[in-house]
């Protein structure tokens, strides 16, 4: 509740603002725009862990409960972006998709997964066989990387994005089956597996942003010629979405994604802050992910309190990312050189 209290009071800003003699019109969602964004969300999300794992009041409270609609943000920020890129670059767009995307990812995670389960396999910081935590992770969906399921949702999404390319190319048609795919996704994980929620409860939130970047332009020229009613309506639907969540837990997706829908709006509306080192969080937001439960989990296990928790927890996830990020892009950037001289090198 306190995530679309604030989503609420920043949409009633933006109507304001939508309603002035300056306004200039909608501004785009892009790579730039949501950049200090995803800054913004990978601090909340390292917070949101924070929360459940230690008693500050108000902070703790607030913190703990404010991971989905996080996730669900990024979750929309994922889906808009595979729509929007292939209705700009066409099919060529395909060409190796999952060489760009998963090798950005993949090779990261593999190895602090990796080298998470050898520490809890060979240390007493938490004594786990590894064939017990591989088991742990198919059947309970217990990650060894601390926090890191939304890696697996993301890996899932690429793959099933790719082969559903193969079927049809038509972006509507394409959406639509990527949708079934990630309905497949809920009922494998939800009936199947028996996951907890968070595996699935905000994965829909791709296929809205998907299909919010194929109605863009409807979608800005209808806010654009009824600017009251169209706010008024996105307002109405987060009111009666999360009213809706408290009579059947059924309706937590359509929640979840009219909250990411909404921050659409607002990020098109208002021109979001573009402070450097916000912009430079976001560089690093997939890194901060991927890193903020082993301090989290360290300072638990050496008894820090819950203040020094928190500093303790974002400065080592701060500087392993940036390390992390620093150490891949020298790699690749050493790859790059080396193949292109060994191309210049060729005669043929």
């Amino acid at each position: 509740m306190y995530v679309t209290s604030i989503i609420l009071l920043f949409l009633i800003i933006s109507l304001v603002v939508s309603k002035r003699k300056d306004y200039k019109g909608l501004y785009s969602f892009d790579k730039t725009t949501t950049l200090p964004l995803r800054g913004v969300l990978a601090l909340l999300i390292v917070s949101h862990h924070l929360g459940q794992r230690t008693d500050i009041f108000p902070l703790s409270n607030f913190t703990s409960g404010i991971g989905a609609p996080i996730v669900s943000i990024f979750f929309f920020i994922s889906g808009y972006g595979l729509c929007l890129s292939y209705i700009s670059k066409g099919e060529n767009y395909f060409n190796g998709f999952l060489r760009k995307r998963l090798g950005k990812l993949l090779p990261k995670f593999i190895i602090l997964t990796v080298g998470m389960m050898l520490i809890y396999h060979f240390s007493d910081f938490y004594t786990k066989p590894i064939d017990i935590q591989t088991k742990c992770l198919i059947f309970e969906g217990k990650t060894p990387l601390p926090n890191s399921w939304f890696i697996y949702a993301i890996v899932y999404i690429y793959i099933s994005y790719f082969i559903c390319s193969l079927a049809v190319r038509s972006p509507f048609k394409l959406g639509m089956l990527f949708t079934l795919s990630t309905i497949l996704y809920i009922f494998v994980l939800a009936v199947v597996l028996q996951y907890q929620k968070y595996w699935y409860n905000t994965i829909l939130c791709v296929n809205f942003g998907y299909f919010t970047a194929y109605y863009e332009k409807s979608i800005s020229r209808f806010i654009e010629k009824n600017r009251l009613p169209s706010y008024a309506l996105v307002i109405i639907a987060l009111i009666s979405s999360y009213e809706l969540c408290g009579l059947s837990r059924a309706f937590y997706p359509v929640w979840m994604a009219v909250q990411a829908f909404s921050v659409y709006i607002i990020i098109r509306t208002l021109k979001f802050f573009h402070w450097k080192w916000l912009c430079q969080l976001g560089v690093y937001s997939l890194e901060i992910y991927l890193v903020h439960g082993i301090p989290l989990q360290l300072g638990q296990y050496i008894g820090l309190s819950n203040w020094t928790l928190w500093f303790f927890t974002y400065a080592l996830s701060i500087v392993f990312a940036i390390f992390i990020n620093y150490t891949f892009d020298l790699l690749s950037n050493s790859k790059r050189l080396y193949m292109l001289n060994i191309n210049n090198k060729n005669p043929f």
